[in-house]
């Protein structure tokens, strides 16, 4: 049975903890009211696996049963095959690849460093070191990974690359150059450095061997192009775009973000922001569709609007997936919290849209 005093010391604690409370919403309103906690509240318990640009941690994301435990035992398996196929490298990046899946970015970057020892003249250990650094949040050093990998892949006309692809991949079917500089891209228009990144989207376009690779190339394009001021190379995207363009149902939302940008979708018709995804795979169009608005805002100079959507994007959870690092970046730049800078790499595109 608790005595007066315990019931005081009880009471004065509670008082405590609120004052704090109310003293630090004082201390940073802004950010209180802009941050959404659901995603990157640094209380929350358990294993950090990354970290956002300012700091705070990245937990698992939901997933349904069935899922989790397909990844759980996708990497027990490369696992197993990984320790007893050490001179393999695809074992490595099977291994790194599975961890990646599950957002483990640091296991898979600690298995990537140890293949890029072993073999470091195979471009796909640092294509994935460089995918693993992105969704860790390290882009300059994505891009250096990035780099070594276009390098190496010089002579490799078509190159797709040591792993197979799975899922909507296998349907894009892009080879190793067209997934390498469209890394690099992101990681240059994450960082803020849209002229660089819109050169590294055009020799996307370079590799862009069916529609849908296209049509992809262009929703990052006319993003990059319309933010910088690059009005010629944006009206020529949209002069591309129309509705009877034939995609494939995975890369729709591209295109269906391409339309809401020329005007022809309009926002309600485009994605539903209080309908959020309940796993990664429901996550993936929904992301790319609510960052078009944030696109359209930041392009029509509406900050808080843009902000606004942001932060939606931010409660979903699902930070693994490119255009949430880039509502996280433009959030931040949003709040005047500087990104740092790539290493800049002049390489340009020789293709025009088709």
């Amino acid at each position: 049975m608790c005595s007066k005093i315990d019931i005081m010391n009880k009471v004065i604690l509670s008082l405590l903890a609120i004052i704090l409370m109310i003293s630090a919403c004082k201390n940073d309103p802004k950010g209180a009211q802009q941050m959404p906690p659901e995603a990157t509240d640094p209380a929350r318990s358990g294993e950090a696996y990354s970290m956002t640009l300012d700091g705070k941690k990245l937990m698992e994301w939901n997933e349904p049963a069935e899922i989790k435990a397909k990844n759980d035992a996708a990497i027990s398996n490369t696992r197993t095959r990984y320790l007893q196929g050490l001179n393999d490298v695809t074992r490595y990046l099977e291994y790194a690849k599975s961890y990646l899946a599950d957002g483990h970015v640091e296991n898979a970057i600690s298995i990537l460093d140890k293949a890029a020892a072993k073999f470091e003249n195979t471009a796909d250990v640092f294509y994935w070191r460089g995918e693993a650094k992105i969704k860790g949040r390290q882009f300059a050093e994505a891009n250096s990974d990035f780099w070594k990998a276009a390098k190496l892949m010089e002579t490799q006309q078509g190159y797709k690359g040591l792993v197979r692809l799975t899922g909507i991949d296998s349907i894009l079917n892009p080879s190793l150059h067209y997934l390498n500089y469209q890394g690099m891209g992101m990681s240059y228009q994450a960082a803020g450095e849209l002229n660089s990144a819109d050169k590294m989207y055009e020799v996307c376009g370079d590799f862009s061997t069916n529609p849908d690779l296209w049509t992809v190339s262009y929703y990052y394009q006319y993003q990059n192009y319309a933010r910088s001021g690059n009005e010629t190379g944006a009206k020529e995207v949209m002069a591309t775009v129309d509705k009877s363009k034939q995609t494939l149902p995975p890369f729709k939302p591209y295109l269906d973000a391409l339309l809401y940008w020329k005007g022809d979708i309009a926002e309600d018709d485009l994605v539903d922001l209080d309908q959020m995804p309940h796993s990664s795979e429901e996550a993936r169009p929904w992301l790319i569709k609510a960052y078009a608005l944030v696109v359209k805002a930041m392009i029509e100079k509406k900050n808080d609007k843009a902000l606004e959507y942001c932060n939606k994007i931010l409660s979903c959870g699902y930070w693994a997936q490119y255009p949430y690092i880039l509502a996280e970046s433009d959030a931040l730049r949003i709040r005047k919290i500087q990104i740092p800078k790539t290493d800049v790499i002049d390489i340009r595109g020789t293709s025009k849209p088709n």
